[in-house]
């Protein structure tokens, strides 16, 4: 019996111990990037030409969301000279093209009932717009694009049909693009990708705040250590020289999956670029929360089982501190699920205890607190670090309650549902009240960011 109790307590301590002291060691790198931050670049301190960049807006059936989308990127403090905008329409069957095409976009339509999903869409899409080979007639080209050599393109930038960026975003982008040093051909880039509707009940409140720890403390803490931040899926730079030699996946995760592919066959780092925002609409509701989630799960665990481990053996096995990095941040369970192994271990250690079958068990139960408590700053510190909303810290009342919702979802048959398939996420269209126009002000920087 004692046996059975250390061995449990001392694969908790592991998993649980290492997940938090990991935690704890970004946010001590992301807050440390914060106070040191070096003054914002600005686009008078660029030397040459700035990057003539092409967005792409990969679309599935999303009438209701890409007008928010199209109008902040009309609304960009970017020379409209040197940026077009290509909506990859993947499949549609609603009025998206319609939409698109009336507010000046160019799209490019695509059916395809085999190879569908965002990634496939991309690979088309791309090969279309640097290899003048798999140009076709019907093709609906913007006229810089189609007078220019495909040479012209400086970069792609990708963001979601259910988006509205900053109106700086593009700039942000352009300048750190401008400042890479020209010898360097391959290079990627991700913006800060938050919630836009965060205000919409607790449940997409909840979510901002994730997203604030995930794709904001997470990537600033990772990018201070030198190792690569991945990608989001949302507010995307690329070079054309890249995407002219790298192609996406057809797997649910398609943007994690490229990031990793990145850092292991061309020893890319992505670099975090905090002052290019993006916001997107996240579901409020049970319904459409439990698509996404079922969605996104079903393709974190897969990589988790397989490419974590290979590659944290390939990283140690050649001594490379980004494929080591990239590993242990995809075996990092999230804060639910980690929670919830924290509970388990206390029960099993509090069970220990009394029964007298852990030995030293005081020692666990000290062990077990200091690690609480440590969760607890990574969860409070890292909101502060981020300049996280009211709204964020106040939904964390309902973060029990959600976490037992997300388990049920574990246990229920949605989260092995979705193999392979772009299942597009119900969203509410965005009315005009909180269009870009008006939700301007969402977009604030933290001091020092």
């Amino acid at each position: 019996m004692n046996f059975v109790f250390t061995s449990l307590a001392i694969l908790f301590a592991v998993v649980v111990g290492g997940s938090v002291l990991y935690l704890l060691t970004i946010l001590c790198a992301a807050a440390v990037a914060k106070v040191q931050a070096r003054r914002r670049l600005d686009r008078h301190d660029v030397v040459g030409v700035l990057p003539r960049i092409v967005v792409l807006i990969p679309a599935h059936n999303e009438a209701a969301v890409i007008r928010s989308t199209l109008r902040s990127l009309a609304l960009q403090d970017y020379d409209a000279e040197l940026f077009d905008v290509v909506v990859v329409a993947d499949n549609c069957t609603d009025d998206t093209v319609c939409i698109a095409e009336c507010l000046g976009a160019t799209v490019l339509e695509r059916t395809d009932d085999n190879l569908r999903g965002k990634g496939h869409a991309l690979n088309w899409a791309i090969k279309r717009l640097t290899d003048s080979s798999g140009m076709k007639p019907e093709a609906k080209w913007p006229a810089a694009v189609e007078e220019k050599e495909p040479a012209a393109i400086d970069a792609f930038v990708i963001v979601d049909a259910d988006t509205e960026a900053a109106p700086d975003f593009l700039s942000a982008l352009a300048v750190h693009i401008a400042a890479i040093d020209d010898s360097r051909r391959l290079w990627a880039l991700q913006g800060r990708y938050g919630v836009l509707n965060a205000s919409d009940g607790w449940r997409a409140a909840l979510m901002a705040g994730a997203f604030e720890l995930i794709n904001h403390v997470r990537p600033l803490g990772k990018d201070r250590l030198g190792l690569t931040v991945g990608l989001m899926g949302n507010g995307m730079a690329f070079s054309s020289e890249l995407l002219r030699v790298s192609t996406w996946s057809g797997s649910l995760t398609e943007d994690i999956d490229f990031g990793l592919d990145l850092c292991r066959n061309q020893r890319i780092r992505v670099v975090y670029v905090p002052e290019a925002q993006v916001k997107a609409v996240m579901p409020s509701t049970a319904i459409d929360a439990a698509s996404q989630r079922s969605r996104w799960e079903n393709g974190r665990g897969r990589l988790v089982r397989e490419r974590a481990l290979p590659l944290l053996v390939e990283g140690i096995r050649n001594r490379n501190g980004l494929l080591i990095g990239a590993a242990l941040d995809l075996m990092i369970p999230p804060l639910v699920e980690l929670s919830t192994l924290m509970l388990i271990w206390a029960v099993l250690v509090c069970t220990g205890w009394i029964t007298g079958g852990l030995p030293h068990a005081e020692a666990w139960v000290d062990a077990v607190a200091v690690t609480s408590i440590g969760l607890f700053v990574y969860l409070l510190g890292g909101l502060l670090v981020a300049g996280a909303s009211a709204s964020a810290y106040s939904a964390l009342i309902f973060a029990p309650f959600y976490a037992v919702w997300k388990l049920c979802l574990y246990l229920g048959r949605g989260h092995r549902s979705q193999r392979g398939v772009w299942v597009r996420t119900a969203r509410a269209p965005r009315s005009t009240e909180n269009s870009v126009e008006t939700a301007r002000p969402a977009y604030t920087r933290s001091e020092g960011e």
